[in-house]
Formats: C-alpha cells, structure tokens, sequence
C-alpha cells in the first residue's frame, strides 16, 4: 500500500478571514518549453528566494516529459522534488501522477488507460499524456527549489513542459480558513507496505502542540487476492487520543 497525506501545520486563524492587502505584494513564476532534462538526474527546474515573506506557490501545471530516441512514454513515472527554506532534504516528494492525486492505475503513458480530464479545486489532469496540475499552496519563508527527475525507463535526455506561479507577501489560505505566515505544508508518506487484514493503520500523526488542518488524503492499495475487497471499502477517520500525538487511521479490508 501506498499512502500520502499533506497537512497543514500551525495555529489557525479564524474561518471566513478577509486577507489583508499588502504593498509588498508580487507575483513569480517561470514557463518551461521544451526543457532538456537528463536520464536518471534529479535537475533543479526552479528555485525562488522569498523577497516579503510569507512567500507560496500558488500553481504548478506539467503538461508532460515527453520521450526521446524511442523511449517509452512513461511520464506519470517522474517524479517532483520540493525543498522549502534550504531543506537538505525535501519535505515533499510527489510523482506527477500524485500531484493531480491520481493511484498508479490511474494512468499509463500512452494508452487509454486514462481517468482524465477532472478537476477539483485543488489538483487534476487534463489530458491523456499528462496535463497534471495542482493550485494547494507550499509557504515558504526564504526559499523554495523545485527538481524533476525523469521516469527511469530512458537512457536519454528527455523534454519537459512546466507552468509555475507563486506570490510574495499573499495571505495564506485554506478554504475560507487564514493561516499565519508561519505554516507549512508538510507531506507524510507509506510506501510499499503491507498490511495484514482488518487492522487499524496509523497513516499520519502530527504533534498536539501544533494545530493545523488535513488538506489531501491520497491512498492508493490493492488486494493481493483478485477475490477479496481494495481499500475501496476501508474506513478513513481521525483518531484524536489522549496522547501526545493525533493521528488519522485507516481499517485495512481483505488481504
């Protein structure tokens, strides 16, 4: 099973919160053509410094890689890296098919195996060779790095499209809900686990000195018996305990 969930962690402002304006207020971003991105490379594709905090990405539209010299089109496998204010080590790692939260099935170079064109407020696919997208908003304070690395099945240099935008000086917002300018998105990840039937599974936990709000849930399993139930029919629901720590649970059906 692989999960994924991005909350939003710190105290929250009050619901229905006007944003207030600033002077300072800009706007950023960059559209990628035909970009070369190495085999097998992690390639920084945009960084930005912050020059009014709090600064966001606002918009992140892939079009597609798309392959060169015969290779497979196995876009959906390349994935996004974000390091947000210097991170060593990114806080968000997303495939493009996660980035419009779509499972593995979902979608497969190609082919009509297709679950596009969707939309939702905050994430959704366009077209059947990609045309991934999501407006959720990444705060940063003094900078943020973007890279891509192109799906392992080529030995080539391949082509990618990319749309970024972004504000400084905005009023980071969730819904009708304010954030401060301190919050952070933050991305807690299980991949490639097994679990055994009819167990309750601990997806996320987040630390009871920090308020915050679940803005994605992303869960994508399968059976290893074609007879018995998916996740499909697992409860999802939030288990506030008495302990340090809440967290959002999942009962695991079938096998």
């Amino acid at each position: 099973m692989s999960f994924s969930s991005l909350l939003a962690f710190s105290s929250l402002l009050s619901a229905n919160a006007v944003v207030p304006f600033s002077p300072a207020l800009r706007l950023f971003g960059d559209a990628i053509k035909n970009g070369p991105i190495a085999a097998h490379t992690e390639t920084q594709v945009f960084n930005h410094t912050c020059g009014a905090a709090p600064c966001m990405i606002t918009q992140l539209h892939v079009p597609s890689i798309y392959p060169q010299g015969g290779c497979p089109w196995d876009w959906e496998e390349g994935v996004l890296r974000f390091y947000v204010d210097g991170e060593a080590s990114p806080s968000i790692v997303v495939t493009l098919l996660q980035l419009a939260s779509v499972g593995a099935g979902g979608a497969q170079g190609n082919s009509h195996k297709d679950v596009s064109p969707f939309s939702s407020g905050l994430f959704g696919k366009n077209a059947q060779t990609g045309g991934v997208w999501s407006t959720m908003r990444i705060p940063f304070q003094t900078s943020i790095a973007i890279s891509l690395q192109p799906p392992d099945s080529c030995d080539k240099t391949q082509i990618f499209w990319m749309i970024i935008r972004g504000v400084e000086a905005g009023g980071i917002t969730l819904g009708d809900v304010a954030l401060p300018p301190a919050a952070k998105l933050v991305q807690s990840k299980i991949v490639g686990t097994t679990y055994a039937p009819d167990n309750f599974i601990t997806l996320a936990a987040a630390d009871k000195s920090l308020d915050g709000m679940l803005l994605s849930t992303f869960i994508d399993a399968t059976s290893a018996d074609p007879n018995c139930a998916s996740a499909n029919s697992a409860p999802l629901r939030p288990c506030p305990r008495a302990t340090e720590r809440d967290e959002l649970s999942l009962a695991r059906a079938g096998t």
